[in-house]
């Protein structure tokens, strides 16, 4: 599925909001407790959804965490470039 389909896939709110946990499960790869460190910063992760449109971050209550439609790409972007930087130091070791 390309990801501008994906993207109208999802149901959004009246100002276009749509739940994190299906981004998570779907392009994370994640269940929604686990991508959502992304988000709060949980367990040294840093923030990657700073500037970005979320509403309901409380770590408490994670599946309640949506993200305005227009910034999914950009939230896909930083956590490819997070994980890239964070693994490439691993890399070393097998090279």
């Amino acid at each position: 599925m390309k990801v501008e389909d994906f993207l109208k896939s999802l149901k959004a709110d009246g100002d276009g909001y749509v739940e994190f946990g299906e981004i998570s499960r779907e392009v994370l790869r994640e269940q929604c407790q686990h991508g959502s460190k992304y988000i709060t910063g949980l367990s040294g992760y840093p923030k990657l959804a700073e500037g970005l449109r979320i509403k309901n971050s409380d770590p408490g209550n994670y599946h309640a965490i949506t993200i305005h439609r227009d910034d999914v790409g950009e939230f896909i972007r930083r956590v490819v470039a997070c994980e890239r930087e964070r693994y490439s130091e691993a890399l070393r070791w097998i090279e």
